[in-house]
């Protein structure tokens, strides 16, 4: 499987909105980097194309968006993702 190296910018944490599985930081990294809308979830992600195949965020992106969702604050980091 393909690994992608996910940037989450300081644009899209202030672009981002807190408990929004489409527009959290994470999605607007995640289309930035891809071309494709995603929405996340509490520990999943899943492009809008495929619906069907969730794939896993790590635990350095899990713990960024429960971080933003209780204090809509964080710092700028990357992610591995392995796509399906």
């Amino acid at each position: 499987m393909p690994t992608l190296t996910i940037q989450v910018t300081e644009k899209d944490i202030e672009d981002g909105q807190c408990r929004d599985t489409w527009t959290c930081p994470v999605c607007l990294a995640l289309f930035r980097s891809t071309g494709f809308k995603f929405v996340v979830e509490q520990t999943t992600c899943y492009a809008l194309v495929n619906r069907n195949a969730p794939i896993p965020l790590p635990p350095e992106a899990i713990k960024f968006i429960r971080a933003f969702d209780a204090s809509g604050h964080g710092k700028p980091f990357e992610f591995q993702l392995e796509m399906p």
